[in-house]
């Protein structure tokens, strides 16, 4: 059993049925005042959300025209990017947005981690160090290894 299988009971294709659905009704058909949509309109038309997966980790990449820097967000477990989906409009008027699964979650690449199972609080360091080299071996496969994020 895989660390990813805990959370997703419905197999990868139902979850990315299921966040395009939740990109479809909360980014597209938010109505609410906060998103300020009349004074963002002609930024807000220009808004793209591309699907992408490299070094074995998903991620939505939201953009518009405006899109300045990059913004990596990555969420906690026993959840998926898609909990942020009500920030993409507003965060891509001024970033380059990342949502990504976090490694072994979602529709990243799932994973069988021995050094956790059965001591999960005694091995939390070596978890974190492993983290830390996926996000890492992500960050370069898409940024490159000189740009900083």
């Amino acid at each position: 059993l895989c660390l990813s299988e805990f959370w997703i009971r419905s197999g990868p294709k139902k979850l990315e049925q299921i966040e395009n659905e939740i990109l479809k009704l909360v980014v597209h058909k938010n109505k609410h005042a906060t998103q300020e949509h009349d004074k963002f309109a002609e930024i807000d038309s220009t808004l793209k959300i591309e699907r992408d997966y490299k070094a074995q980790i998903s991620f939505l990449h939201c953009y518009t025209k405006a899109s300045k820097q990059p913004l990596v967000i990555l969420h906690g477990y026993v959840v998926g990017k898609c909990v942020f989906a009500i920030a993409i409009r507003w965060l891509s008027r001024y970033f380059h947005v990342y949502l990504i699964d976090a490694p072994g979650n979602g529709l990243s690449k799932p994973v069988w981690l021995p050094w956790i199972y059965p001591n999960w609080y005694t091995n939390t360091d070596y978890y974190d160090k492993w983290t830390a080299e996926q996000l890492e071996k992500w960050r370069v496969s898409v940024f490159g290894r000189e740009q900083k994020i």
